[in-house]
């Protein structure tokens, strides 16, 4: 806090001896001397200063050695010759007046000008005028030092008021409602996996509306913000004037940039730009670098309209002195913000080239277009030159990253070279991912058309894309460079999809392959901007190539079919109804049409035509085709089946039965599947429980995902967040304490009406010999089943390598799950496939054991990996709560793992379940180890603010409380291990009942006892950061009570005992001594007698009067420093605080009445006694009751007045 300047009597100053005429030739050698010393001494012009200010506060006149010594400061900005007229110089008396004032202000550093009363300020900007005026009048003789002491307090103050004047970050709404918008999750299209065959639908949605948060308008972005109250302009211009006319504007530069610069960075922060490394950028995941990419997006146009805007326009109003410095003081001061945001684009720009990034550098890259020119409108001069290049720069790179991630796409598309055929000719991944792809392009098309208007990946290959006629090259040259773009890249995926279509081994299916997916090309374009750019003639084309895989399916299909309805020469109509050996040719022919429509009808009602209309159209011409011709023969020769026996072994089906059976193609139903294996497969699949049609998953995976109210350990201590573990311990894993719903529920993982079909399939394979087929069929089936239900629990299968790189919040948040998942799938799903086995495989009790182990290994290994993968992890202590939620589920499970897995197989599970379980118990113990080393090391050297409770307290005692929850597993891997141990010397105990005591505990009790020491040593430490011995035993005596509290407040009370807890209250009681001996035995000292003040001679004698006034004066200066600083103090708990003031009161309160009472008489009676006896002993009482409150209010009020 600032201190009043001197009263005003005491600024009078002794005149300088020998300040006659007759002693010139004396002062003469005198200044002579000095300046000698400084000149041989002084090794830089601030070294010189600072040596002639400390003389000059012997004598004033040491001042004028400067004009013999070094330039004189000349303003940086002074007027050109023929310009303002010269100053002219104050008064010998306003300059002496004005310096003296200088001086005075310059005797109390920790006072603020600005802080006092509004004609304290006019008198002392009045005095700095006085003293630059002579300066300038003069060449700096006999000015220097007063200015030079004048200038270091602007600069102060200058600091200062920006500081507090700065909008607070969280008493605006601009800041939060920024970041909400900077943090909100775009509601876009999502390009951010790459394309990958198992979710063919990932960027399934309506690309129409993509990018809609992007587009709509930042409510902030063309709202300048006052990021400077506007009350302290006025103030902060009249500074930057004095010190730019003084000739300091190099000071006032590096001041004002230094403040405002840190200012930006924390606004940067506020807004989600980090600043990072390109090597941080190239090693980031993609969703942490998508999240980043979007904030920076927000950010830029925010930076740029608002805070840039408003930063322009402060210092246009402080610095109006001089348009060069205001000029240098934006660039300099705002080019750390800029470069921040630019390093950011380029790392991006620079990063490995893959389609997912596409949309969102696409963003950066139109953001930042669009604020270039409103960046020239706000950088001026070379400085802002180079600004405004590097921005131009960072934007062509980045429209290099947009063309190069293209070119990348395009070779993504040539080189994908999947061998799995899809199932049933449905549309490919691919196709889905590259047209939703596409059509997400077309909303940057303006963009694109810029970028590739120039540029080669434009142009379009012929060759590529099939075409060579006149007509084709007109209808390219008609197009955009996006339009071309597309077409190329199209008529890749086209070419891909032809190859794809080779790996059906049925021409006819490969033409419904191409037909369904060169129709959803089609679709999306017609329903989108695409259509708009590629035209009606692309559409065309497309649609011509359907018509011709129709026909083409057609013929591979039906010619063979239909040649069996065909006449030949010996099936005319004239030999109808004669002979026997016409007969037996049309029977025959009946009999091969019969069984080639058998063998279309059973594969083609498997294969899929999504879209109704082409489906229909289909169905329609295979009618058209057949049913006729059907018809016909049906009725030229029917009359020679119909008259003899087993008619319907030949005349099979009516036309009105065809045209049934004709409408069951492309629906992708299972029909008739004839072997045993496949009818075992299809049953199981057709009678597993459903994951939409249970209300099992659903559960499931609502508990999997459910963030459990718990303790948050999800961060390391950091001293910024305080309170990040503060919160109800005793509650602490309240949601994983709750049973499960489906923990002892065992689910019918297959419909009860299918286990008898299941196990007569079984039986007849065993009975066959081929038992090794079945095993291999029902284990296949199964597994894959488990897991999905893996899948759905969030038990996903990840290397050790994967875990370790993995971020903290998305492990924690997968060690949930696997918590979670570890009991269900072992009371649940594994009981439930047990049972399972022994009801289809009751025919051998062998065969059933081996398939379900063969079966549910992987999910079991899945489970382990995982908890070897964490086990193996870096000790940090935020794991640890996790790690012993994953050991005792595990420990919990394993008991009845070991009934339901028999025989070698089943017991190397079990093996390899314990040996999880014991390398998560070692990663407890590795990590409680962790957890004791950072304690000792952790050297922050920042002391908290008003001797507060220190955050690394909170964070241990509430992190302590909760290995409580855990005490019983605890204790037991502690009992037998090294780490629970006490080290006495650490404790700093070794009497008897000490070493009785540690023993009385748990081998958790004495590792908490252990844990704690640790961080009361370094507590201990912290508390010596502080200067003031009082500040620290009020540090030490709020933390140390926190720690007891939170002991006592919980089960740590029960573990520890009283004996620990009465320990620590010694430690308070001592601190509360301590602090009372260090801040209040020298104010008392003032209320003492002495030899010269015994009762006996008050009232007479002027020296003891004197000396009466002097302990009244002093004592009022101690308390008055004492109350200025402690009343900033701050002492949490009101218990001790109001303990602390009563001992205080108890100490001075009843001294201060007894001195007065003696020795009053004395001060009252001479004049301006107001200024001795300064308190009555209730003005003490209300004072003392402002201690320890951390107010900056009573301070205040107390400087004033």
């Amino acid at each position: 806090m600032s201190a009043p300047p001197p009263p005003a009597e005491e600024l009078e100053v002794e005149p300088a001896a020998g300040g006659g005429g007759g002693g010139g030739v004396g002062n003469d050698k005198v200044l002579a001397a000095a300046q000698h010393i400084v000149k041989s001494l002084a090794t830089s012009k601030n070294a010189a200063d600072d040596m002639i200010r400390i003389l000059s506060g012997f004598d004033h006149r040491f001042s004028s050695i400067t004009a013999d010594l070094f330039p004189s400061a000349s303003p940086s900005r002074a007027p050109a010759a023929g310009g303002a007229a010269p100053v002219p110089p104050p008064t010998r008396e306003a300059f002496e007046a004005a310096e003296q004032l200088i001086r005075k202000w310059d005797a109390t550093p920790e006072a603020l000008v600005f802080e006092f009363p509004e004609k304290d300020v006019t008198d002392y900007l009045d005095a700095v005028d006085v003293a630059v005026d002579q300066l300038l009048a003069s060449g700096g003789a006999g000015a220097g030092v007063g200015v030079r002491a004048a200038m270091a307090r602007m600069e102060e103050e200058l600091r200062h008021l920006m500081v507090r004047h700065a909008v607070p970050l969280d008493a605006s709404g601009l800041f939060c409602s920024l970041r909400r918008l900077s943090l909100e999750s775009m509601d876009d299209l999502d390009t951010s996996s790459e394309f990958d065959p198992t979710t063919p639908h990932s960027l399934e949605g309506g690309p129409d509306t993509a990018r809609s948060a992007s587009l709509v308008g930042n409510p902030f972005d063309d709202q300048v913000f006052d990021l400077v109250r506007p009350e302290a302009i006025d103030d902060l211009r009249s500074i930057a004037e004095r010190m730019d006319r003084a000739g300091y504007a190099s000071e006032l530069e590096q001041v004002y940039c230094g403040v405002r610069r840190d200012l930006l960075d924390e606004c940067l922060a506020v807004l989600g730009v980090e600043r990072l490394s390109i090597d941080e950028v190239q090693r980031m995941e993609w969703k942490l670098l998508n999240d980043k990419m979007k904030k920076w997006v927000h950010g830029v146009k925010t930076v740029v309209r608002s805070l840039l805007t408003g930063e322009r326009r402060i210092c246009d109003q402080v610095l109006a002195v001089s348009d060069e410095l205001r000029d240098e003081c934006f660039v300099e001061s705002t080019k750390g913000c800029i470069m921040q945001i630019l390093n950011f684009g380029d790392a991006v720009a620079v990063c490995s080239r893959s389609p997912e990034k596409l949309s969102r550098i696409l963003d950066m890259y139109e953001a930042l277009a669009e604020v270039i020119p409103e960046l020239k409108e706000l950088f001026f001069g070379n400085s802002g030159n180079d600004v405004i290049c590097d921005l131009e720069g960072v934007l062509e790179r980045l429209g290099d990253a947009v063309k190069g991630t293209l070119l990348e796409f395009g070779k993504v598309l040539q080189q994908e070279s999947s061998r799995r055929p899809m199932m049933a000719g449905e549309i490919h991944p691919m196709t889905r991912y590259v047209m939703n792809y596409l059509r997400l392009l077309v909303v940057y098309s303006d963009t694109l058309d810029k970028l590739l208007g120039d540029d080669s990946t434009g142009d379009v290959d012929h060759t590529d894309i099939h075409r060579s006629a006149d007509d084709e090259e007109e209808y390219l040259e008609s197009l955009s460079p996006l339009g071309r773009h597309l077409v190329k890249l199209i008529s890749y995926l086209e070419a891909n999809l032809e190859e794809k279509s080779k790996l059906y081994e049925d021409g006819a299916l490969q033409c419904i392959f191409s037909m369904n997916n060169i129709l959803y090309i089609v679709q999306k374009v017609k329903d989108s901007e695409l259509g708009r750019i590629l035209g009606d003639h692309w559409i065309r084309r497309r649609r011509g190539k359907i018509r011709q895989n129709s026909k083409n399916y057609l013929r591979i299909s039906w010619t063979k079919v239909l040649s069996f309805l065909k006449d030949d020469a010996h099936g005319g109509r004239s030999g109808s109804g004669s002979g026997s050996g016409n007969s037996s040719r049309i029977k025959e022919k009946f009999k091969n049409f019969n069984l080639a429509f058998d063998e279309i009808y059973r594969s083609q009602t498997l294969w899929k035509v999504p879209d109704p209309q082409l489906r229909e159209e289909l169905k329609i011409s295979i009618s058209e085709n057949v049913i006729p011709a059907y018809r016909a023969f049906l009725g030229r020769y029917g009359s020679l089946v119909d008259s003899g026996r087993n008619s319907g072994r030949y005349i099979k089906y009516t036309p009105e039965d065809l045209e049934n059976q004709l409408s069951d193609l492309f629906e992708g139903s299972l029909g008739p599947i004839i072997s045993q294996r496949e009818e075992l497969r299809h049953l199981m699949v057709r009678h597993a429980v459903p994951l939409d049609a249970s209300g099992l998953f659903c559960s499931l995976r609502r508990l999997s995902l459910e963030s459990m109210d718990d303790l948050d350990t999800s961060s390391e201590f950091d001293p910024t967040t305080p309170h990040s573990l503060e919160g109800g311990p005793d509650t602490a894993r309240s949601a994983s304490l709750v049973g499960n719903p489906f923990d002892d529920q065992v689910f019918d993982l297959v419909r009860p009406e299918a286990i008898d079909d299941l196990r007569s399939i079984a039986e007849r394979m065993d009975r066959a010999g081929y038992a090794s087929e079945l095993e291999q069929v029902y284990c296949g089936v199964r597994r894959d089943l488990l897991d999905e239900c893996l899948a759905v629990l969030g038990v996903e299968r990840l290397s050790i390598d994967e875990v370790q790189r993995m971020e903290w919040k998305l492990l924690n948040d997968k060690m949930k799950k696997w918590v979670h998942g570890v009991k269900t799938v072992v009371r649940s799903l594994l009981t439930g496939e047990r049972r399972i086995c022994d009801q289809v495989l009751a025919v051998s009790d062998e065969l059933r054991d081996e398939c379900f182990v063969e079966s549910t290994k992987g999910c079991i290994m899945q489970i382990l990996n995982f908890g070897d993968a964490v086990a193996v992890c870096s000790r940090s202590p935020e794991k640890l709560s996790r790690i012993l939620d994953m050991y005792e589920a595990l420990a919990e499970v394993i008991p009845e793992l070991k009934e339901l897995f028999f025989g070698n197989s089943g017991n190397d599970v079990i093996c390899d379940l314990e040996g999880v379980l014991e390398r998560l118990g070692d990663a407890v113990k590795g990590t409680l180890l962790e957890f004791g080393k950072v304690l000792q090391q952790e050297s922050s050297r920042r002391p908290m603010m008003a001797g507060e409770i220190h955050p690394m307290t909170r964070y241990v005692m509430n992190y302590l409380r909760l290995l409580v929850v855990y005490s019983d597993t605890l204790d037991k891997l502690l009992g037998d291990d090294s780490t629970g141990d006490v080290d006495h010397t650490d404790i700093h105990r070794s009497a008897d009942d000490e070493e009785e005591y540690l023993e009385s505990l748990s081998p958790l009790g004495r590792h908490l006892v252990k844990l704690i020491s640790y961080l009361e040593a370094n507590l201990e430490e912290k508390s010596k950061l502080y200067e003031d011995g009082a500040l620290q035993c009020i540090f030490s005596m709020n933390n140390i009570l926190y720690i007891v509290q939170k002991v006592k407040d919980s089960e740590l009370g029960r573990i520890l005992g009283d004996h620990w807890i009465r320990r620590r209250r010694g430690k308070i009681r001592q601190n509360s001594k301590n602090y009372l001996r260090i801040s209040w035995t020298k104010v008392l000292s003032f209320l003492k007698d002495d030899a010269h003040g015994g009762r006996s001679g008050s009232g007479s004698g002027s020296g003891n009067s004197s000396r009466i006034k002097e302990k009244f004066k002093n004592f009022n200066l101690a308390f008055d420093e004492i109350y200025r600083s402690q009343t900033l103090w701050k002492v949490p708990d009101p218990q001790l605080r109001e303990e602390l003031k009563i001992s205080i009161s108890e100490n001075v309160i009843p001294a201060y009445r007894a001195f007065l009472g003696r020795y009053g008489s004395l001060v009252d009676s001479g004049r301006n006694s107001g200024r001795y006896i300064k308190y009555t002993p209730e003005d003490l009482e209300n004072q003392l009751s402002d201690l320890f409150e951390g107010s900056l209010g009573s301070a205040n009020h107390s400087r004033r007045r």
